[in-house]
């Protein structure tokens, strides 16, 4: 049986899918040709965005345990009121919340500097979602200035990645 390859501009060869006899192994026949398109090193990206997502759960445990701590209801999303229980409620969502206004950015540019530098990308990832940790620890005592130190940490490593994706998509659009 004659199978045809096809090389990619990046000097990576593909090959078809084979066909699996086995019901059970159907999933290789997708897993395959995406696993021809990635590094080698590409799992550590992977594993990195799963750091990434385990952090953001253990995020929202703190705001849940802080909501029953605190008597804040469903809805609402934060306490209304003033007294140290919704200061304290306030700051470990807006904690949150932070992350969540830039998890799909980090993830995005994360996703795609890794095709080309997979460590580096990983690495990135990690230190980012690290520091949301500290970040997270620092707001959830109820003083929004202990966050800074995350805080300084995490806007290097997003601007980091956010300037390396910016050049990646510069030189791949100029054929470079």
């Amino acid at each position: 049986m004659m199978t045809a390859s096809l090389t990619t501009s990046t000097g990576i060869r593909l090959q078809p899918a084979r066909r699996l006899s086995s019901p059970n192994r159907a999933n290789r026949t997708i897993v395959r040709p995406l696993a021809a398109l990635m590094p080698a090193d590409y799992g550590w990206v992977m594993a990195s965005v799963a750091y990434t997502a385990a952090v953001s759960q253990w995020q929202s445990i703190q705001v849940m345990k802080a909501r029953k701590e605190c008597g804040v209801p469903y809805p609402l999303m934060y306490a209304t009121g003033e007294g140290e229980a919704a200061n304290k409620f306030n700051c470990t969502q807006r904690g949150h919340q932070n992350m969540l206004e830039t998890l799909p950015l980090q993830l995005a540019m994360q996703l795609l500097v890794g095709v080309l530098y997979p460590r580096g990308a990983a690495i990135q990832g990690a230190v980012w979602a690290t520091c949301r940790i500290a970040y997270m620890r620092g707001y959830m005592t109820g003083d929004p200035k202990k966050r800074n130190p995350g805080a300084a940490i995490c806007f290097f490593s997003f601007v980091g990645l956010l300037l390396t994706t910016a050049v990646l998509g510069v030189r791949t659009a100029l054929g470079m």
